[in-house]
């Protein structure tokens, strides 16, 4: 079976008991075991001990006295971007569509790498509480912006489907259990589904490569660059 590396981008530890933090945790975890490389991202939280968790540290902001609310700073974080750029992702997946997953969609669009946002109800509605309603109101307007940008966009069931129209988010979305809800069948349903949005991408990708201008070039050319590009 092909190997593949995937990157999981949170915004929480994952020592929060939270929906998007134990989702993260658990792909990672799985991932590691049947798919290939696993990699994730997670906020420093002053105080709280790492306990071997081996996820990619990034400095974090409180968003509010909530010691759990909290955003990343990977345009600040230096070593952070070093360790990332030295990894050869296939795909990036965001668990967070503020400051962590719009890093994440800035990165897989510099490589050329496919992007997954999963969209956690419960994480959203608590960041966009903890701010002033001003404030709410432009990142909500940014998370959709984030969430109409990426390759897919991935929903628990149709109650947090319900709750990202109601944000405004008018796209497709794709039914994805969360990791602790999941079952085996499951898991294999979410690898099969990793695999079909990075082959997807390649096919873009070399389909942009063999595109001729048309019609500066007469005819028989772009075939055969085609034909060297398939061979």
């Amino acid at each position: 079976m092909e190997k593949y590396t995937i990157g999981q981008f949170n915004e929480y530890a994952p020592t929060t008991m939270d929906e998007a933090s134990l989702t993260v945790h658990a792909y990672t975890l799985w991932l590691n075991r049947t798919v290939g490389d696993a990699y994730a991202t997670a906020s420093c939280v002053p105080g709280r001990v790492d306990n071997g968790s081996g996820a990619l540290r990034d400095a974090s902001d409180p968003v509010s006295r909530q010691i759990s609310n909290r955003t990343g700073m990977p345009w600040l974080n230096f070593k952070l971007q070093a360790r990332l750029r030295n990894i050869p992702f296939d795909l990036l997946h965001c668990h967070s569509p503020f400051a962590t997953g719009q890093y994440a969609l800035w990165m897989g669009r510099r490589r050329d790498i496919p992007v997954v946002a999963t969209f956690h109800p419960g994480y959203c509605r608590d960041m966009l509480q903890s701010v002033r309603p001003s404030v709410a109101k432009r990142m909500t307007r940014r998370m959709i912006k984030f969430l109409s940008s990426v390759d897919e966009v991935w929903v628990p069931g149709a109650v947090a489907e319900e709750t990202l129209r109601k944000y405004g988010y008018r796209g497709r979305v794709i039914m994805m259990e969360n990791a602790p809800d999941m079952e085996k069948n499951t898991f294999d349903t979410v690898r099969n589904r990793y695999i079909t949005v990075i082959r997807r991408k390649k096919c873009e990708l070399l389909h942009r490569k063999s595109r001729t201008p048309w019609p500066e070039r007469i005819w028989p050319d772009p075939i055969f660059e085609l034909s060297e590009q398939l061979a």
